[in-house]
C-alpha cells in the first residue's frame, strides 16, 4: 500500500472511531468494541482499543443505563427506561460535535437520576438559526422544547466551546435556574460579511440590561486560555453571572481536563445541587491540586 492509500486508511478508521464516539451510550460503545475486537479488522479493533472511551468505561464497575428515547434531525433524548424523570440536562455541542470528550465518557459520568438532551449545531452559527433546517432561531428552539422540559422536576442547560454561550442564552430565554458555558467563544460572523450573507438578529439575552430572567449563567474557562477569557469577561456583564477562572491552565476544552481529573461526576452532580460559590471552590481546588500533582 502506497503512503497516500495507508493515509486514506487511517483517515476512514478515524471518521470510523469518532462516529461511534460521538454517537454512543456507553453500553453501546462497549458491546460495538467488543464485537470489533473479535473481528478481522485488526487496524481498527487496535484503534478502538487505544481509545479515550474504551479506556474510561472498561473497568467502570456499571455502565450507564441510558438508552435513546427519541430523536429527531440533530437532537437526541437520552433517558434511563423505568426511572421517574427528576432532573435534565439540555447540552450544546459545539463544532466538533461533542461536549469536549466522547460522548460516551460523557454520560457515563452524569448522575443516576438525570437524562440528557443534546442539542447540535450542523451550520455551526451558534445555535442563532436553530437546529433543524436554519430556519428557526434559538427562542424557537426554547419554545419547541417546552413540552419535553414541562415533564422534569429540574432542567439546566450546559454547553461547550461554540455551544458554550448557546447554552446560557437558551436558558434565559426559557427561564431555567442555570446555564453553564465551559470554554465559550465569541460569535465571528467576518466570513459572514465578507460572503454577505444576512445575519440574525443583534438582540443578545446576555446583554447587561437583560435582568427580567432570574436565570443564573455560570461561565467556566482556562485563565491562561485568551479567547475564552475574553469571552468569559464579555458574557459575564450578564445579570446574575458568574465566572469561573481556573488558573494555570490554558486548555480550551475545559471539560477534558475536569474528566482527566476524574472529578467529571463530581462536577456533574454539581452543576445541579451546589451553589456558585461552592462550585467556583471545587473547580478551582481540584485544579490547583492536580496541576501541583502534575508538576511534582
Amino acid at each position: 500500500m502506497t503512503d497516500l492509500g495507508r493515509s486514506k486508511a487511517m483517515h476512514s478508521m478515524v471518521r470510523r472511531l469518532n462516529a461511534l464516539e460521538n454517537f454512543s451510550t456507553p453500553r453501546e460503545f462497549i458491546d460495538t468494541a467488543n464485537a470489533i475486537g473479535q473481528s478481522e479488522d485488526r487496524r481498527f479493533a487496535n484503534i478502538v482499543e487505544r481509545s479515550h472511551s474504551l479506556q474510561a468505561l472498561r473497568d467502570a464497575p456499571s455502565l450507564s443505563a441510558l438508552r435513546l428515547q427519541s430523536e429527531v434531525r440533530h437532537a437526541r433524548l437520552y433517558s434511563t427506561p423505568g426511572t421517574s424523570r427528576q432532573r435534565l440536562l439540555i447540552a450544546f455541542a459545539g463544532a466538533a460535535q461533542r461536549l469536549m470528550m466522547p460522548l460516551p465518557i460523557f454520560m457515563q459520568a452524569l448522575p443516576a437520576n438525570t437524562d440528557l438532551l443534546i442539542l447540535y449545531d450542523p451550520l455551526n452559527n451558534h445555535y442563532r438559526r436553530g437546529i433543524w433546517d436554519g430556519d428557526h432561531t434559538l427562542r424557537d428552539l426554547a419554545s419547541i422544547m417546552a413540552p419535553i422540559i414541562g415533564g422534569y422536576d429540574d432542567t439546566i442547560a450546559l454547553g461547550t466551546s461554540s455551544g458554550g454561550l448557546p447554552a446560557l442564552r437558551f436558558s434565559k430565554l426559557f427561564g431555567l435556574r442555570r446555564g453553564l458555558s465551559f470554554g465559550g467563544r465569541l460569535i465571528d460572523d467576518t466570513l459572514r460579511i465578507l460572503r454577505r450573507e444576512i445575519l440574525p438578529p443583534a438582540y443578545d439575552p446576555l446583554c447587561a440590561c437583560d435582568d427580567l430572567q432570574n436565570t443564573e449563567v455560570i461561565l467556566i474557562h482556562a485563565a491562561d486560555n485568551a479567547q475564552d477569557a475574553l469571552a468569559a469577561r464579555c458574557a459575564a456583564v450578564a445579570a446574575n453571572s458568574r465566572r469561573i477562572s481556573l488558573a494555570g491552565r490554558s486548555n480550551h476544552s475545559v471539560l477534558w481536563d475536569v474528566q482527566c481529573m476524574e472529578r467529571l461526576p463530581d462536577l456533574l452532580e454539581m452543576a445541579f445541587s451546589a451553589s456558585a460559590s461552592t462550585l467556583n471552590d471545587s473547580l478551582c481546588k481540584w485544579s490547583a491540586s492536580d496541576l501541583a500533582a502534575t508538576r511534582t
